[in-house]
């Protein structure tokens, strides 16, 4: 891990400043993918026009019959330098020292991970470039609906704020200041409508004519080809799963909208943990780099 990395989470979740606008997170309808998978929209949206933010947060499949597929970062938050030291959210992350003292072990969660047994993922990211409006933090699929199997739900999780349970978004807000938020909890629920291959929300002939090309004819792209039973095959029974819904409206597509409220020190300190949170770490290793009159090394370009 950079100390670059190390230095945004100490940055961006340790100093506070107030602000009258709140960050706000989202998880809505990224339709279904060329495999016929659940497409999720993970996305911030900062207070300000121009700011850089960092979130710590957890994301689990909760419906019976679907499933976590994977996890990517978006585009403002890819690479190393963005993979942020977090708090444990789950029992499975894997854990490495995120103390750069040879005498000191202070073992962390980084980035972004996924435990497809567990139908979690946890995510500890943070942006360089400062954000404009809605920002894609992660896309997350999941397994795409079935007649049998229609609908999929996912909760998000932290361990910050009152029970210890809510994801946490800090945010730059003035110069070098910035604000911790809490309050990011809820769930997202989409219901598939059998025959509905675009996922508009209703069937009528544009769904025939996506439909209409592959029948008879085996696919791996599931509902997107209208293999509504997900047998691998359309078939006389993908038309008489779509044939009642003909010209009519169905499917539930409940997204998830939460505002941030400022403060909730959460898991760190002064909540009555023994373990400090990663802010702490990186101010305190920053501290250290200063005592010693060490100086960052700026990245190559």
């Amino acid at each position: 891990m950079s100390w670059k990395s190390i230095v945004t989470a100490g940055v961006l979740c340790v100093v506070a400043s107030p602000v009258f606008a709140v960050p706000q997170l989202s998880v809505s309808n990224g339709g279904l993918n060329a495999s016929g998978q659940y497409v999720w929209n993970v996305m911030i949206t900062p207070t300000g026009t121009t700011s850089p933010v960092a979130a710590e947060l957890g994301f689990r499949e909760t419906t019976a019959g679907s499933q976590l597929v994977g996890a990517t970062k978006g585009a403002s938050f890819t690479g190393a330098d963005t993979d942020n030291p977090g708090t444990k959210i789950f029992t499975w992350e894997t854990e490495i020292d995120v103390d750069p003292s040879p005498t000191v072990t202070n073992m962390r969660p980084v980035g972004l991970q996924t435990n497809a047994t567990n139908d979690e993922v946890f995510a500890a990211l943070g942006s360089i470039a400062d954000l404009t409006g809605a920002t894609e933090y992660i896309t997350i699929t999941t397994k795409g609906p079935t007649t049998a199997a229609p609908t999929s739900t996912l909760q998000v999780l932290g361990k910050y704020g009152t029970g210890l349970v809510n994801g946490r978004i800090a945010e730059i807000t003035s110069g070098t200041n910035a604000t911790n938020y809490s309050n990011f909890a809820g769930s997202a629920t989409r219901t598939a409508f059998p025959g509905d291959v675009n996922m508009s929300g209703n069937v009528n002939f544009a769904d025939v004519l996506a439909f209409s090309p592959n029948f008879n004819k085996a696919t791996t792209n599931g509902w997107a080809a209208g293999d509504f039973d997900g047998n691998g095959t359309v078939q006389f029974a993908d038309v008489l799963a779509m044939s009642p819904n003909f010209n009519k409206t169905g499917g539930v597509n409940t997204p998830l909208t939460v505002n941030g409220i400022a403060g909730g020190a959460g898991a760190g300190l002064g909540s009555g943990s023994s373990v400090p949170e990663p802010a702490s770490v990186a101010i305190a290793g920053l501290a250290m780099l200063a005592a010693l009159g060490f100086t960052m090394r700026k990245r190559q370009k």
